[in-house]
């Protein structure tokens, strides 16, 4: 039977809509854990008509809701700021709705996870690369040399110093947090018109920042194999062989499978508590 089967299911920013109801239906029911972190939280069947080139009337012509009774909507509709932005259900308004094993889950904000594990937010010098398509063109070039790479496929060293070779042959920049966060704080203190010794402070953390930026590709070695992995098992192997190689590394999954060979660890997450 289902109900005695471990159950966990993955979730991130990226479940929508009906995702999230089968989430929240297996939350509901107690037929299984959620791990990851919290969904999309979009609950509403929308239709959008075009009226002219410039304007289209959307009309919600449904709404989707657990087994328990909850919503799993964000954008209240009803609620704006002064600025006429719709703004997600606050906390306060959140109602509470209870599982089958008496859990507390509430509405209003997508589907919770019964173990959150967060995703780490990629470092400046990876969201660069990424935005300016650095892996997907040298993945390219790879897969014009090489028609398949085996299962086992890792980055090599060679095949890094090849990456940071085409970076620097494609004049790549980018500017750290820090740099901007430095720049900001000098035009402030050139408005407040400060001293001499704050200036030369400043210059002494530009300098460091300098420093740890030529060590970035040191600093984020790790990352950036794995990003350039994915990208040319993806491009010369094709999609689903990128999938089944990050898998492999996937924080999220690994927990996911621990819990499941974790029975009481598993239980106790299912456990509900009195009223």
């Amino acid at each position: 039977m289902l109900s005695d089967i471990s159950i966990a299911v993955l979730v991130n920013r990226g479940s929508a809509s009906a995702s999230e109801i089968v989430a929240g239906a297996i939350q509901d029911l107690d037929l299984g854990i959620i791990v990851g972190t919290r969904t999309f939280g979009k609950g509403l069947v929308q239709t959008i008509t075009r009226l002219s080139e410039s304007t289209s009337l959307k009309i919600t012509s449904g709404r989707y809701f657990t087994p328990s009774g909850r919503s799993i909507q964000e954008i209240d509709y009803f609620r704006r700021t002064k600025e006429g932005v719709f703004t997600a259900k606050p906390d306060s308004l959140k109602r509470e709705y209870r599982t089958v094993h008496n859990r507390a889950v509430y509405d209003g904000g997508g589907i919770v996870p019964d173990s959150v594990v967060t995703e780490d937010t990629p470092a400046r010098l990876l969201q660069e690369l990424n935005r300016k398509a650095m892996f997907f063109k040298y993945a390219n070039l790879y897969a014009v040399q090489k028609k398949s790479v085996p299962a086992s496929f890792e980055v090599t060293d060679e095949i890094l110093k090849d990456f940071l070779r085409f970076l620097k042959e494609r004049e790549f920049t980018y500017q750290e947090e820090s740099e901007q966060k430095v720049k900001e704080l000098r035009e402030l203190a050139e408005k407040g018109r400060y001293g001499k010794s704050f200036f030369d402070g400043l210059e002494k953390i530009t300098k460091s920042i300098e420093f740890e930026k030529e060590r970035a590709f040191e600093r984020f070695d790790k990352e950036l194999r794995r990003a350039l992995k994915h990208e040319v098992v993806e491009r010369v192997n094709g999609p689903k062989a990128a999938i089944e190689a990050s898998v492999k590394e996937d924080r999220q999954l690994k927990v996911a499978v621990n819990l499941l060979k974790s029975r009481p660890v598993y239980g106790q997450l299912l456990k509900g508590k009195p009223r």
